[in-house]
């Protein structure tokens, strides 16, 4: 791009509106930087709300691809209908959320608490022992992440995409990397990464986790990760067991 010579000023022409005197086009002018200044200012705070409804999108599209069983599919369409994505009664089917607390497709424990309205949330034990919660849900990720789990347990998720939070519950105990590897492939296999060969998944302490601003159930953000990367078959082991 060619530049005046230093000292020398640029001509500008401005194109006037022959309807109007020189202060009516001053004032339109004036008028239009003012208004677009304006729009400039709300264009970062759109981009933000943009991403968080695209990232429930694909949350949603994650929980209904990990239903395993009708109870489960109806409270992804009662999320989606509360969030207004859809048209119909914003509320969770009788029958579908009677079956889910029982937890038809796969009994639950007993004493174990349940998520309102999101069904119960996956329970493992590793090999060495420690408790590992699994959210397959929007509700159940709010569960485990922000009700059962403490503050120096473990969190987990598969990295970029959206899937399941899954708890590493600590019990004040240092937690070996073998229970971490177990976890990961929780992780990963109950998220949209299911399928691939390898996986990445981040792990940080729960307290390092918070809700996403204006994002819905299981939203988050967090820091102080550190990222492994683990085959998310390697779960089927302990689905089978």
């Amino acid at each position: 791009m060619s530049r005046p010579p230093q000292g020398e000023s640029q001509k500008v022409t401005v194109p006037l509106d022959p309807r109007f005197d020189a202060v009516g086009n001053s004032n339109r002018y004036f008028n239009k930087y003012h208004k677009l200044r304006r729009a400039l200012e709300l264009v970062p705070a759109q981009i933000e709300q943009n991403d968080t409804e695209l990232a429930t999108l694909e949350q949603f599209m994650a929980d209904l691809k990990l239903a395993e069983n009708a109870a489960e599919v109806a409270h992804v369409k009662a999320e989606v209908q509360a969030a207004g994505y859809i048209r119909g009664k914003a509320l969770v089917d009788k029958k579908a959320l009677k079956a889910a607390k029982k937890g038809k497709g796969g009994k639950a424990a007993k004493g174990k608490p349940t998520a309102p309205g999101g069904g119960v949330p996956l329970h493992f034990q590793s090999r060495e022992g420690f408790t590992l919660l699994v959210g397959k849900n929007s509700r159940q990720n709010e569960e485990v992440t922000f009700r059962q789990a403490t503050s120096n347990d473990m969190w987990l998720h598969a990295r970029g995409v959206a899937g399941a939070h899954v708890i590493i519950k600590a019990a004040g105990r240092e937690i070996p990397r073998g229970t971490i590897d177990q976890a990961a492939s929780l992780a990963a296999y109950y998220s949209e990464a299911r399928g691939s060969t390898s996986a990445p998944v981040d792990y940080t302490l729960q307290r390092h986790v918070r809700h996403m601003k204006g994002g819905g159930p299981g939203m988050v953000i967090y820091e102080r990760e550190h990222t492994i990367y683990i085959e998310p078959d390697k779960a089927l082991t302990l689905l089978k067991g």
